[in-house]
């Protein structure tokens, strides 16, 4: 191979670990018999459940990831102050447990 096509496929092999670390795509694994002549056979019907249920895992993935409610640090400041009387509450009512 020429150097200009090994770079190219360490490139995409680089972006494609990337993708998969960062949940943007799937690896979907050949699943294959040798038949008498030593050809491969595939397994379309495993190739599909493993891809469908790799896939449902991606999304529950993202979607844990993406649709956490994220907070400003003024935001969590104001909870804190909003919620300040029912904390100290709380905290006392904790040490006063401890205590017995």
């Amino acid at each position: 191979m020429s150097e200009s096509v090994t770079k190219l496929i360490k490139e995409e092999d680089e972006e494609i670990l990337r993708m998969i670390h960062d949940d943007e795509a799937i690896y979907v694994e050949g699943i294959y018999e040798l038949d008498k002549y030593g050809n491969r056979v595939y397994d379309w019907e495993a190739m599909e459940y493993s891809f469908y249920s790799d896939m449902e895992i991606l999304v529950s993935l993202n979607l844990q990831k993406y649709t956490k409610p994220r907070l400003s640090v003024a935001e969590i400041d104001e909870l804190i102050e909003s919620n300040k009387d029912i904390l100290i509450k709380l905290k006392d009512e904790a040490l006063e447990n401890d205590e017995n």
